[in-house]
This record gives structure tokens, sequence and C-alpha cells, in this order.
């Protein structure tokens, strides 16, 4: 199975905007295949960094898979218990 993967985290994929990967996603989606994604983020704005992973496949009608899915640094480790913000 072929489709889409980004380490949005890390430079040069850290310049990608929202709407590309939008954009990207919607010929994945045309395959029935998956983006899967190291969030753009893993500290202070986690929640942030999965709401667009969320939007992205939303947006886009792709199936999503988010790696590694951990928080950073012991001032965020509440974070992963919060609620996610789902739009």
């Amino acid at each position: 199975m072929l489709g889409l993967s980004t380490g949005l985290e890390y430079t040069p994929s850290s310049f990608t905007k929202t709407n590309e990967l939008i954009e990207l996603c919607k010929i994945v989606a045309e395959y029935n295949s998956v983006y899967s994604t190291h969030l753009r983020n893993e500290d202070d704005t986690l929640l942030e960094a999965v709401n667009e992973a969320i939007d992205i496949a939303k947006k886009s009608g792709v199936s999503l898979e988010i790696s590694h899915l951990k928080t950073c640094y012991p001032r965020n480790w509440n974070e992963e218990k919060a609620p996610l913000p789902f739009r």
C-alpha cells in the first residue's frame, strides 16, 4: 500500500502549510490510502498538532495514522490525559 508520510517536526517538512497537506492528502484519499504523520510538535502545542492532523484527514477524506504519539517535558505530561479539543 502506498500513501503519504510526513515528519512535520523536522526541517524541511516543518515549513509545509496545512492547506498544502490537505491538497496532497486529497490525492491519497482517491486511492483509499493512508496519511501517516509525525506531528508538527510534541511539546507545548501537542493538542494543536493533533488537531491539525485530524483537520487534514477530515478535510481531505484520507485515513489518518499518527506516529509516535507522545509528549515532551514533564510540564506537558498531563496534556496526554486531557480530552482532545476535537473540532
